[in-house]
């Protein structure tokens, strides 16, 4: 077995703590980040859907507002026929939504029955937020490699500042341990 010093230890154990924060994070981004990223685009959609169902019939300056601010699709018309109704599934508050594919892509869709009889759909690509999840990954990899290797140089430098008094002392110690006692600080 190889004999490490203890400035190497120290070295080595807090590039491993380091390395373990970096694998961790990527970790979470992997498997958390899309969901929690889907989730906050769903609730901006319910956002743009409540500011609408408040002030009634929205115009279309406000919807293209909405559009742009949110980057969501919005489409309203102003009558929709029952038989075209009945493919919404309609909650008790005229509202609903679902996950469909359109030209090979798959959106989730909010839509509302206004009380005047208008109908707004609400509709957000979960391509892109798995693009988007994508991009964010990459560039978290390419930044936990870059604080790896910046970091490589302050954890030896702090591994050096830790072990070497420690270093002193025990070299101290033994020379007590002999009766040398001619050690002067």
């Amino acid at each position: 077995m190889i004999k490490l010093k203890l400035t190497h230890k120290v070295f080595i154990f807090s590039l491993a703590l380091v390395s373990l924060v970096i694998v961790g994070g990527i970790y979470i981004n992997n498997n958390y980040l899309e969901d929690f990223y889907a989730n906050r685009r769903i609730s901006q959609i319910k956002e743009v859907r409540d500011l609408i169902s408040q002030g009634g019939a929205p115009t279309e300056e406000e919807l293209d507002t909405y559009s742009q601010k949110y980057n969501i699709n919005i489409k309203m018309k102003d009558q929709i026929g029952k038989k075209r109704l009945q493919r919404y599934h309609l909650d008790e508050n005229n509202e609903g939504n679902k996950i469909v594919k359109h030209m090979g892509m798959k959106h989730l869709e909010y839509y509302k029955l206004l009380p005047t009889g208008q109908f707004i759909r609400l509709r957000i690509s979960m391509d892109s937020i798995q693009s988007t999840v994508g991009i964010v990954n990459e560039f978290y990899i390419y930044e936990g490699i870059a604080i790896l290797i910046g970091s490589l140089f302050f954890i030896y430098i702090f591994s050096l500042h830790i072990t070497r008094p420690i270093i002193a002392l025990n070299s101290i110690i033994r020379r007590m341990v002999k009766m040398d006692f001619s050690y002067r600080a």
